[in-house]
């Protein structure tokens, strides 16, 4: 568990300096976001890509993305969100031998749809 929370403590410092960086050199901005997004850089899932980004308007929600708001006038940042890389499954399905097992159950629980033409 150590370890975890040092790498998770690592990658927090570093994305805070990233963020410290990209504010100072904007200060002459008066607002925009900052769409941070991560993705594996092979199939091997051994190395992580983080990629910045400046916007002036609010991007869509992502998995695997953060945004935040910079309002250089008020002199505040705020976090509009943090996805994570993949959708949260819960336990009771990864331990199903059978895929269309769970999709079945998936589909009980889901009330039926009106489809509007």
């Amino acid at each position: 568990m150590t370890r975890l929370w040092d790498v998770r403590s690592a990658m927090e410092e570093k994305e805070s300096r990233m963020i410290e960086g990209i504010v100072a050199k904007n200060r002459k901005r008066e607002s925009y976001y900052i769409f941070i997004h991560a993705n594996w850089t092979s199939h091997d899932m051994n190395e992580l890509k983080t990629t910045y980004m400046l916007r002036s308007t609010k991007p869509p929600e992502m998995l695997g993305t953060k945004l935040y708001y910079v309002d250089n006038t008020k002199g505040s940042i705020t976090k509009e969100w943090e996805l994570p890389m993949d959708v949260i499954v819960p336990g009771e399905y990864l331990d199903m031998a059978n895929p269309s097992e769970s999709v079945a159950i998936s589909a009980k629980k889901v009330a039926p749809s009106i489809v509007m033409s």
